[in-house]
C-alpha cells in the first residue's frame, strides 16, 4: 500500500510539473502574441487580451478572459491588482508556482504605463527572465 501511494503521488507530481511547463510555454507564446498586437496592429491591451484567451488552450485562457473582461468593465484600472486578482482566483486550476505567478504578476505592474516601446520592452525583458528561469530549472 505505501509502495502504491508513493508511486500514485509521483505520477500526479510529474503531471503537475508537465502541465506547468505546458503553461509556462502558452504565457511565452501570449507574450510574443500581445508584443505583436501592441507593435504591429496597435491593439488596445483589452482586445490583445480577449485574442490571447481565445487563443490559449490551457487553463490560462480564464486568467486571460477574467482580465480582458475586468479591463472592459472598468479602463485605467490598476493592471497590477488586476493579475493579482485574476492568478488568485484560478491558482487552483494553474500548475504555476508561486514563484512563477510573482514573475507573471511583476511584469503586469509596467502594462499600460508606457507607449508602444516602453510595453514591448516590458514584455521583451520578462519573457527574457521567465526563459532563463525555466531553463535552470530544467
Amino acid at each position: 500500500v505505501l509502495l502504491f501511494g508513493c508511486g500514485y503521488a509521483g505520477i500526479l507530481f510529474s503531471k503537475r510539473f508537465q502541465y506547468r511547463v505546458i503553461q509556462l510555454g502558452e504565457l511565452q507564446n501570449a507574450l510574443v502574441r500581445l508584443e505583436y498586437d501592441i507593435d504591429y496592429l496597435c491593439i488596445p491591451l483589452g482586445e490583445s487580451f480577449e485574442k490571447i484567451a481565445q487563443n490559449t488552450e490551457s487553463e490560462l485562457k480564464y486568467v486571460f478572459k477574467y482580465i480582458a473582461k475586468r479591463m472592459k468593465d472598468n479602463p485605467g484600472c490598476d493592471m497590477y491588482k488586476l493579475w493579482k486578482r485574476s492568478f488568485s482566483k484560478f491558482c487552483m486550476d494553474l500548475a504555476l508556482t508561486d514563484e512563477d505567478v510573482s514573475a507573471v504578476t511583476e511584469f503586469s505592474k509596467m502594462l499600460g504605463m508606457g507607449n508602444r516601446e516602453k510595453e514591448k520592452n516590458n514584455i521583451k525583458i520578462y519573457r527574457d527572465k521567465s526563459k532563463h528561469n525555466q531553463h535552470s530549472e530544467r
